[in-house]
């Protein structure tokens, strides 16, 4: 099993540096939306992985993050129902880019955020 998620963003307009390097998952939590905020330093083994944050993004043009499945246990605390909907990045201008989550990579990470109550 992989231990890595996986998340492929596409660019519709021009992408400018990411705000603060900060990825939010978008999540339904007890029937509210809730954004879970992912920051890796560059000189971290998963942010070397990820897309530069301050290089921009061209229309048409693809990144993929990787975040580790572990990271999201701590989203239990949140509420009783929880489940992750899309990834969003915000640009230093303000833009922002989400694209939806598979129902796959979804499932994977639901059974991370329940497995300390089983």
């Amino acid at each position: 099993m992989h231990r890595v998620a996986f998340l492929l963003l596409v660019s519709c307009t021009p992408l400018h540096n990411i705000r603060h390097g900060i990825v939010a998952f978008i999540c339904n939590v007890d029937g509210k939306i809730d954004p879970a905020k992912f920051y890796y330093p560059r000189d971290t083994w998963i942010g070397q992985l990820n897309p530069d944050p301050t290089k921009g993004l061209e229309p048409g043009r693809k990144q993929t993050y990787f975040f580790p499945f572990a990271d999201f246990s701590y989203l239990r605390k949140r509420g009783e129902s929880i489940f992750p909907i899309e990834i969003q990045v915000i640009d230093e201008i303000g833009n922002k880019y989400s694209e939806k989550i598979s129902d796959e990579i979804g499932d994977r990470i639901t059974k991370v955020i329940y497995a300390s109550d089983e």
